[in-house]
């Protein structure tokens, strides 16, 4: 049995056509996004078909990767690998050899340095204590300076005293003579004495 349709009053006719109205212009508004949506994803210049040529790249770029990963799985490929890889590792221990060498030739080279600037440090010690050939060149010649004055006045000294000398052998002669004179002045003079006395 078919329950019997209400018939409605105005109030709720008036209030299902509101309803309806409501529905209606919700209905409008999505379809207007929906309509803005599909004019933005479907045209030439929107989204989607932005997304279709990422899509047409990312499916080159596998296809490119696909083709490589072809070549590089190769069997003549695999045996290039390997001898690379073998070359690679042979390389690599050569390098750690090389390395730990310079390493060793390093600490060789700052221990030499070390010992170089101590070197140089007691040969500046030495030189600063020890007379340079340019000092000794200017003492032997303030020397020879020194020996030369004192010879000249040494010389002059000499040179007085020769004279000094000559004089006073002059003077001794005379002296001398003198006293020879005085001692003949004194005889003769005790004999006129005398003589006076007698007379």
């Amino acid at each position: 049995m078919r329950p019997e349709k209400k018939e409605l009053t105005e109030d709720d006719k008036f209030e299902h056509h509101l309803q309806q109205e409501a529905e209606l212009g919700r209905l409008a508004r999505t379809y207007t996004i929906l309509d803005r949506n599909r004019n933005q994803f479907g045209g030439p210049s929107g989204k989607l078909a932005k997304t279709r040529r990422v899509l047409d790249i990312f499916r080159r770029e596998q296809r490119n990767i696909l083709t490589d990963l072809a070549v590089a799985s190769a069997d003549a490929r695999k045996k290039e690998d390997e001898r690379r890889s073998k070359m690679l590792a042979q390389l690599l221990e050569e390098y750690d050899t090389v390395d730990e060498e310079i390493k060793v030739q390093k600490a060789h080279l700052n221990e030499i340095d070390d010992q170089t600037k101590m070197v140089k440090k007691k040969v500046l010690d030495i030189s600063s204590k020890q007379i340079t050939d340019e000092q000794m060149h200017q003492r032997v010649i303030k020397g020879e300076k020194t020996v030369h004055t004192l010879e000249n006045k040494l010389e002059m000294q000499i040179k007085k005293f020769c004279a000094i000398s000559a004089r006073n052998v002059k003077l001794r002669e005379e002296i001398q003579h003198l006293l020879i004179e005085r001692t003949e002045f004194n005889k003769i003079w005790d004999k006129l004495i005398n003589n006076l006395c007698i007379d």
